[in-house]
């Protein structure tokens, strides 16, 4: 399937009721890592399995605003919250029991050592572990698992 096969079967799953000529026509590409990992979930929601994008990244939590005596408000400091799980995929994918855990690399980007952890972890545990660069890529890989 290519990436303008998956944007007419997203569009005719997506929007079944509505006649073909009518039909909102998404565009897909594996231009970025998000565009890709945008393409992954949404090729997943045309063959009906579990996918869902990771977020490891932490967060900032900002502090208390604050009156004073006077009336004047303040911002107490904040605090940034780590993030959990340092090293997972960017997609969780279940496939006819399986876990398949996606990891979207654009360019010349390359696994960071604790994602080559957090891979080793999965592949010990009987799941898998994809790294794709480009849709060709994550097809040609995705079909043995389907």
């Amino acid at each position: 399937m290519t990436i303008k096969e998956l944007a007419l079967a997203y569009s005719n799953k997506m929007h079944s009721k509505v006649p073909a000529h009518c039909r909102p026509m998404k565009t897909f590409s594996d231009k970025s890592a998000n565009d890709l990992t945008k393409a992954i979930i949404a090729y997943a929601k045309i063959k009906d399995f579990f996918a869902e994008r990771q977020s490891s990244e932490g967060r900032y939590r900002p502090g208390k605003e604050v009156t004073n005596v006077m009336g004047q408000k303040k911002q107490l400091p904040g605090q940034w919250l780590p993030g959990q799980g340092k090293g997972k995929a960017d997609i969780k994918a279940l496939i006819k029991g399986r876990l398949i855990e996606i990891e979207v690399k654009h360019g010349r980007d390359k696994l960071r050592p604790e994602q080559i952890e957090y891979k080793q972890q999965i592949e010990r545990s009987g799941g898998v572990y994809l790294v794709v660069k480009t849709w060709d890529d994550f097809y040609q890989q995705i079909k043995f698992y389907e």
